[in-house]
């Protein structure tokens, strides 16, 4: 049923004849119009033309019928009336508002009383006084499919013809008032009305069915003496009637009034319970927040869902608890005891060395557990024995248990079959456990030991008969993530959560519909998913799914599950489906428990529910609320009242979900829409996300434990960072909040921290000098962690002529310096920059290239052609001169006189006088010296 709505007002009806008779009696004479029940229309009230004096009223508070109204102000449930003849055509008067406050019963059974009473108020929002208030019920044949509820529900029909012929007036129980009631500018009036379901004078129902039902209100509007009834008002309800009172079921026929059938198929339901968080714990173990001690004690939202587990059941089956591993892991933690950081929401310092492996142990100082300040707590020196290694199903790092001067109050815990929570309270004092590495951050001891540990043997005790669906460990962005490329990550995730809800449930896996895990179902967040991420999830075991109707595409009716074949055509996903407008329907009634237009609720979701069922198709029903959901208490019981009506009457039956999805024969595909993905998370994060993630994976290959009994481990630094890490992809982080920056935060500054621990050398003055073309480049690389670094350097210089041979990946040891031969090249003699970048052991980058200067005296080739050149032709040069003198010298030989110039005779004076020598062969020698010399 749906609260009431505003139609135009009805027709004119005054008779002037009625009128005249009743001034002279000075009586007033109601009559009532006859309801034709072949009439399309409401057809209450008198007849057209008549008129009806019901009063006396004094000229001066009345106006003339045809004055425009005012407008009244809207309220939460508006009604508004047809304007009468005399009002301006085409407009539209608010003269009432109204709300239900009761509607009985709300599904008519065989053993209901054979009545429809509404229990509401209305309220006169017109300027003038309303008099005479009347009601009718009418009603029209029984909806036949779900799909016509939902139209009926979206947009309402003209009320029917099939009710009683007689108005009556409008009062505040079911027995008639004897006199007019009428209602001021302002005025409200609490109201009864009632009608016969079955009765030929009432609304004739003869059979099952949903039937669309109006209460239609009238009221002469007329001033200044004039009688005007119009309808100021029309609510519209949804009557369900899984049998007709006082009749066996199916008995009787109104065919001619279109009453449904009796033959009802019920649908297969599983309503879906989610116990869904957001991350809480940062780095080592700390909670970043106390929040979720709060959310797990009485009064709290995790409280409330798993106190109300179990008052919806309508048979084996009908109920599914959904669980975020990661929250049974916080809520295992804290059961032990844990810390909190001192100071909600700022980041925790980043993570420093610590030993850990010792011959002795020691205890954490109290700082450290009490509220110290950061830097007490990362100057502690505590070891630990070792402890052997972390099973698969505990990766997080084992908390400190939080030690004060008090005692804390742990409890033991009974549990109805309901799972409400009752709780045995005892003093105990919890113990302190030294962890792995020395707490580094200020913190104090959490709130919710005994809450969390409560909690959880409640839960046991609930789920022990009941299927689990496990969600991938923190119940990740899973579209995201594949998106992104993170599918080993995301593997790794649907690994840990079946491996950590095995650990803390105690449930094995669920075999057909018999209580225990459901491990190979994926319910994806709001039920949307795109085909890679489901060919990913159908790759990694998983063989059904939980989604919504929007996320897919198909022909035909709604269908409650759906075959989805996979890329390739190799596997198939069968998944259950939600009903969108169910669901909508179900969360009003859960969140807003009694609150106001609660039978409206009630009666809607009545009608819905019973439509699959009477329609033969027996349509899988899937109630999904929203992960993170606060149910009412008073809308659950509500609800599950409801439901166990419609189950004695043969409407639903509990059914598993893993059932629901393996009965599917409708073929459907994915349809992935934008509003979803607008909705993942902000792709910048994730990006942020995976190169922290690389980051540490990059450091644990790269470093390693250094010889010696005392020297520390780098797994006791990095892996706390991978832990906390691993949630921070949930989905209930897409809007920003919860810890994840926080934890980001420390990871960086703790990567950062190490990888500026290990640097080359130098700084930006300092040159280095190659002495020939081939020398090789001597680079330092200084470790100052506590680790052995595996490392490489890179350089780069091939825009300057130098190329270089990697001399592959070393190791430097802890607080020492290693020096790097690097085989260079050059091809040219100068001073040029060139970068230099240390490579991590896997190959990823260590840290941003520094420029280093190089100065090369050797010759490149360039160098070395020109010099060939210009050897060559000093060479030539020589060459030629020699040539010139050996030429000379044959010419002397040849016979010319050696003491004549270049262009003398024999007959020419000769130069300068002839020396006498008494030996002939020393002056021809002299001669020949001589002829030389002139020559050059």
């Amino acid at each position: 049923m749906r609260g009431t709505e505003g139609i135009g007002r009805r027709a004119r009806r005054s008779r002037a004849g009625a009128v005249l008779l009743a001034l002279f009696l000075g009586l007033a004479l109601p009559l009532s119009g006859v309801a034709e029940a072949a009439s399309p229309g409401p057809g209450p009230g008198p007849g057209p033309g008549t008129t009806v004096a019901t009063h006396q009223p004094g000229d001066d508070d009345r106006i003339p019928a045809n004055a425009a109204p005012a407008r009244g102000a809207a309220k939460a449930i508006s009604v508004t009336g047809s304007p009468s003849p005399s009002a301006t055509p085409g407009s539209t008067v608010s003269y009432l508002t109204s709300t239900i406050s009761s509607i009985s019963p709300t599904v008519v059974t065989a053993t209901s009383v054979n009545l429809l009473t509404v229990v509401g108020t209305v309220t006169n929002t017109w300027s003038k006084k309303i008099y005479d208030v009347k009601y009718q019920f009418r009603r029209n044949n029984a909806l036949a499919t779900v799909k016509d509820i939902k139209t009926e529900i979206s947009t309402p029909a003209t009320p029917g013809g099939i009710g009683p012929a007689s108005w009556t007036r409008l009062g505040p129980t079911a027995i008639a008032p004897t006199t007019a009631v009428d209602l001021g500018p302002g005025e409200s009036l609490t109201f009864v009305a009632a009608v016969e379901l079955s009765s030929p004078t009432g609304l004739a129902i003869g059979s099952a069915g949903v039937y669309p039902v109006s209460l239609q209100i009238d009221g002469d509007i007329g001033q200044n003496g004039n009688v005007d009834y119009v309808t100021v008002g029309s609510m519209h309800l949804l009557t369900t009637v899984l049998a007709v009172p006082g009749v066996t079921t199916g008995a009787g026929s109104t065919t001619a009034n279109g009453a449904g059938s009796a033959s009802l198929t019920p649908n297969r339901l599983n309503m879906l319970w989610p116990l869904v968080d957001t991350p809480h714990v940062g780095v080592q173990g700390v909670f970043l927040d106390d929040d979720l001690a709060r959310l797990v004690s009485p009064g709290g939202r995790l409280y409330k869902v798993l106190a109300e587990l179990g008052r919806t059941d309508v048979g084996s089956g009908s109920t599914t608890v959904v669980v975020d591993p990661e929250l049974l892991d916080e809520l295992s933690q804290m059961s032990k005891g844990y810390l909190v950081a001192k100071t909600k929401g700022a980041a925790q310092p980043a993570l420093t060395a610590a030993v850990t492996e010792s011959a002795t142990s020691t205890s954490v100082p109290a700082s450290a557990i009490a509220g110290g300040t950061a830097a007490d707590s990362s100057r502690a020196t505590a070891t630990t024995t070792t402890r052997g290694a972390a099973t698969s199903a505990s990766a997080r790092t084992e908390p400190l248990r939080a030690t004060s001067g008090g005692s804390s109050t742990a409890s033991t815990t009974s549990a109805s079959s309901a799972g409400r929570v009752t709780t045995t309270t005892t003093n105990t004092t919890p113990t302190t456990t030294t962890p792995s590495l020395p707490i580094q951050t200020a913190t104090v001891p959490g709130t919710g030991q005994a809450a969390a540990t409560t909690f959880l043997a409640t839960l046991r005790a609930a789920v022990a008969n009941r299927q689990v669906l496990v969600l991938p460990y923190s119940n990740p962005d899973a579209v995201a993530m594949v998106r992104a490329g993170l599918t080993s990550q995301l593997s790794g995730l649907i690994t840990k959560g079946r491996t950590v809800a095995a650990k803390v449930l105690g449930l094995g896996a669920a075999v057909a519909s018999g209580p225990g895990l459901v491990t190979t179902m994926t319910a994806p967040e709001d039920g949307y998913v795109d085909q890679a991420t489901l060919d990913f999830m159908s790759a990694n075991g998983m063989t059904g799914a939980v989604l919504t109707p929007r996320t897919l595409e198909y022909s035909g009716d709604a269908a409650g599950a759906v075959s989805i074949g996979m890329t390739g055509g190799t596997r198939t996903v069968r998944a259950a489906v939600t009903d969108a407008d169910l669901l909508t329907e179900v969360n009003d009634l859960v969140a807003k428990g009694t609150t106001a237009g609660l039978p409206v609720r009630l009666t809607t979701l009545a009608a819905l529910l019973t439509g699959a069922a009477q329609d033969g198709t027996g349509t899988p029903i899937v109630i999904w609320p929203t992960d993170r959901w606060s149910p009412n208490a008073a809308g659950v019981q509500v609800l599950a009242g409801l439901l166990r009506t419609l189950a004695g009457g043969n409407v639903v039956a509990g059914t598993s979900l893993p059932a629901i999805a393996a009965a599917s024969t409708t073929r459907a595909t994915v349809s992935y829409p934008d509003s979803a993905g607008r909705a993942e998370l902000d792709p910048g994060y994730v990006a942020r996300w995976s190169q922290v993630e690389a980051g540490l994976s990059s450091l644990s290959k790269s470093l390693s434990k250094a010889k010696g009994l005392d020297t520390p481990d780098p797994s006791a630094q990095l892996s706390p960072l991978v832990t906390a890490l691993t949630p921070l992809l949930s989905s209930s982080l897409r809007d920003g909040a919860g810890v994840s920056s926080q934890v980001l935060d420390t990871a960086g500054a703790t990567i950062g921290s190490l990888r500026a621990a290990v640097q080359i050398t130098g700084t930006d003055a300092t040159t280095y000098t190659l002495a020939a073309a081939t020398s090789p480049l001597l680079l330092t690389v200084r470790n100052d962690t506590p680790y052995v670094v595996r490392i490489r350097v890179r350089v780069q210089g091939k825009n300057v002529g130098m190329t270089t041979t990697d001399p592959g990946v070393l190791s430097v040891a802890a607080g020492r310096s290693q020096q790097f031969r690097i085989e260079s090249k050059v091809v040219k003699a100068g001073k040029f920059p060139v970068e230099a970048q240390l490579i991590a052991a896997d190959g990823s980058a260590w840290g941003p290239p520094k420029t280093i200067t190089v100065q090369s005296s050797a010759y490149g080739t360039l160098t070395l052609i020109i010099i060939a050149v210009a050897g060559g032709a000093l060479f030539l040069m020589v060459v030629i001169r020699l040539f010139g003198r050996i030429r000379g010298r044959n010419r002397d030989v040849d016979g010319r006189p050696g003491n004549l110039r270049p262009g003398q005779t024999s007959t020419d004076d000769p130069v300068g006088p002839t020396p006498v020598d008494d030996q002939p062969a020393d002056q021809s020698s002299t001669d020949n010296s001589a002829t030389g010399e002139n020559q050059r």
